[in-house]
């Protein structure tokens, strides 16, 4: 049996109003990782989707703030290996148009050091 629209498909009791039937389905796809009767009462189940996105929507935020505290502390540790101060490092590549974020002077002070040895040099030569 082939159906060719939506209404047909549908169960008799949900032909009044669709949009009910297809927010509960969405609900309940959102919902299937839970267990108990979060995963098939409606109500439940849309109260703990709602916690779990605000919970996700938190963390991404204390991740950001941890990412960001995490390439201060190496820029600073590395900056502190070459003899340099941080705030005069960033703000003296600044000045001479080296446009690299914090996440990427991070990346090369850890994985790159040698290149992060050359940029503080170049600071050092140029002041």
């Amino acid at each position: 049996m082939v159906f060719l629209t939506v209404a047909r498909w549908m169960p008799q009791r949900f032909k009044t109003s669709p949009s009910r039937f297809f927010k509960r389905m969405q609900m309940k796809r959102n919902a299937a990782k839970y267990f108990g009767r979060g995963r098939n009462c409606y109500v439940i189940g849309v109260l703990r989707m709602l916690r779990s996105m605000r919970h996700s929507t938190e963390q991404q935020a204390r991740k950001s703030e941890m990412l960001d505290r995490l390439y201060e502390t190496r820029i600073s540790a590395a900056c502190l290996e070459h003899g340099m101060d941080k705030r005069y490092f960033l703000t003296s590549l600044g000045e001479f148009d080296i446009n690299l974020n914090r996440e990427s002077l991070s990346n090369l002070a850890i994985y790159e050091p040698r290149t992060f040895q050359s940029l503080t040099e170049f600071v050092k030569m140029r002041s």
